[in-house]
């Protein structure tokens, strides 16, 4: 009856059973292969209510008999209430002897035998005088789970019903429900309406999900291509080391929102923690631009296109760059547009290099279908759009296009973005070329991997990391210690975050305050750390400017027609106000003199 709730469209998402019996057994009765299976996905997470069994320390202790003599591969379910109701028995003839009558007098043993009453493995026995039921009987509250080494399910005693008692419920496990979590799942269907299809419907495609693959393994190539062609180039070059204090600028800001951002990207890339901080999880994705989470349905296409703009124009910037300033025109440029792009290009080839290719790839997300054909497949993100057909094949050009102009330009030039004659902090061309690897990969194994094995993906992604802080360690990406320091402290605080996030979806257990409280005292651990170390090691080499001079310089870096003498005269200014009385009637009396 159960295998035709499936075949009626039934599925776990659609129906818990309560079932008024143990039925695990009846699984080992169904030969065929693909019944079972459907029995097993339909079972697990269903709860079972029937009499409890091996209560208590007695209950327990039966039942280690009962393995150790009996049933050394298996274990003995129902049989408690056999063992119960022959020590029934055992008591009511002793006590029909005792009073010296006729064991085989069925109605006084029958009286006799209502008249018993102790405990047992199913806790206390006894029987209703006007009735031949149990007095009180303690109902047991089972789990349907899943053995993966056996592929069976098995029932879990998570709790009983006591009538006899003032708490009517006592859990002492938490139920699992059939998605694999023990939050208590909605009693509503929930139905996505801009879906042309019942998503019992869904299933995966071989074939879009190999394209899929393959074109992951295309960005792969070329970005191991653009690394090894520009190493040579740039593997020797050593970045001059801040050793004197220094004035910090604009540029060095930049940089340092970069790293900031660079955190909150790899913390968003990883395993979803939403269940258990909606705060973090909801910053790092909107300043990161994740889309699995800030998208969905037609808003997709509105980012694809918003990055598939911001892409031409990088490359308007790139070719303008090369070209000299001739006549009006290229003036406008020079005084205009170059110094725009100095803050505009990094931003675009830094903080967007891992969201950009991130949107561009999901334009491709197709291993999702409702039908064996590629065009059945519809985009993981969007599921009214359907691939390769219609509308689609113009996105997926446009994606195609925009990856293979942005990607090599942009691994070409990062090593360039960070090296600017004005900026303080300078990095090594290396970092960003082992970067754009590290990037590259995180983002393929976030669309292929994350999907169906979050927790695998997390701890892949944990050892990426950790191979990046390695190099980071070895080769020190900055020239200023202070800001290697934090960029390890920093990758460390997002290896914390991704692990908990991969414990916490392989974990039954989610408490919310627990794993914030672990997140924000392992992260809270790592600044301690850092601030001690940077003040027994790393001494502060960059000074900040007067507040009062720094929307002058802000203006200044943007292009404005603000001369750098502008900052000069403003501190020949100050420094005539910061003279004393004396040193002004000094210089009158010398102009005085010098008149007459």
């Amino acid at each position: 009856m159960i295998i035709d709730f499936y075949t009626a469209g039934l599925r776990p998402k659609n129906c818990i059973f309560l079932i008024p019996n143990r039925i695990a057994y009846a699984q080992v009765l169904v030969s065929d292969v693909a019944r079972k299976q459907i029995l097993l996905e339909l079972l697990y997470g269903s709860i079972v209510i029937n009499e409890a069994e091996w209560l208590g320390d007695y209950g327990q202790e039966i039942w280690q008999g009962f393995l150790k003599y009996y049933y050394p591969f298996r274990t003995p379910d129902f049989k408690c209430l056999s063992f119960d109701g022959a020590i029934l028995l055992l008591h009511g003839i002793k006590y029909t002897l005792n009073k010296g009558e006729n064991v085989e007098n069925a109605t006084a043993l029958n009286l006799n035998l209502r008249q018993q009453k102790f405990l047992g493995c199913s806790g206390s026995v006894s029987i209703e005088s006007w009735s031949n039921n149990r007095n009180s009987a303690i109902l047991g509250i089972y789990n349907m789970r899943w053995n993966a080494s056996t592929n069976i399910i098995y029932e879990s005693l998570c709790g009983v019903y006591n009538l006899g008692s003032e708490q009517l419920f006592t859990f002492t496990e938490n139920l699992v429900w059939y998605n694999n979590k023990t939050k208590i799942p909605k009693d509503t269907i929930e139905e996505n309406s801009d879906c042309p299809f019942n998503k019992n419907q869904v299933q995966y495609s071989r074939k879009g999900a190999a394209f899929f693959y393959a074109l992951c393994l295309f960005i792969d190539v070329i970005t191991l291509i653009m690394v090894f062609y520009i190493w040579s180039k740039w593997c020797n070059t050593e970045i001059p080391k801040l050793i004197k204090v220094s004035t910090i600028n604009f540029e060095d800001y930049i940089e340092m929102g970069i790293i900031f951002i660079d955190f909150l990207q790899i913390l968003s890339m990883g395993p979803d923690m939403s269940g258990y901080d909606k705060f973090g999880y909801n910053f790092s994705d909107l300043a990161t631009l994740n889309i699995d989470w800030i998208t969905k349905g037609k808003k997709l296409w509105f980012y694809v296109l918003s990055v598939v703009i911001v892409v031409a124009l990088w490359i308007f910037l790139n070719i303008e760059s090369t070209f000299k300033c001739w006549g009006n025109i290229g003036k406008f440029f020079c005084e205009f547009i170059r110094p725009l792009s100095k803050l505009v290009m990094p931003v675009v080839g830094n903080i967007c290099f891992l969201p950009f290719i991130s949107v561009l790839l999901s334009s491709f997300a197709c291993y999702e279908s409702i039908g064996p054909t590629v065009t059945q497949t519809f985009v993981h993100q969007d599921c009214s759009t359907f691939c390769w057909k219609n509308s689609h094949i113009l996105w997926a050009s446009l994606s195609i296009v925009s990856l293979i102009v942005y990607l090599p330009s942009v691994i070409y030039f990062r090593p360039l973005f960070g090296n600017s004659i004005q900026k303080n902090i300078k990095s090594r061309p290396t970092f960003w070329m082992v970067k754009s690897i590290f990037q590259i990969n995180v983002v393929i194994l976030n669309k292929a991997l994350k999907v169906y094995y979050e927790w695998l993906f997390g701890f892949f992604y944990i050892a990426m990391i950790l191979a990046l802080i390695y190099f980071c360690y070895r080769h020190k990406p900055y020239n200023y210690e202070r800001i290697n320091l934090w960029l390890i402290i920093l990758y460390f605080s997002d290896i914390w975050s991704i692990l908990l996030s991969s414990i916490y979806s392989l974990s039954n257990y989610h408490s919310v305050y627990l794993w914030m409280s672990l997140q924000y005292v392992g992260w809270g651990i790592l600044v301690i750390i850092g601030i001690l170390i940077q003040a027994r090691c790393y001494p502060s080499l960059l000074v900040t400017e007067d507040p009062a001079e720094l929307g002058i310089l802000f203006r200044f870096e943007l292009g404005k027609s603000v001369k750098a003498d502008e900052i000069n005269q403003k501190k020949d200014v100050e420094s005539s106000n910061e003279r004393s009385p004396e040193m002004m009637d000094n210089e009158k009396t010398k102009h005085q003199e010098a008149s007459k």
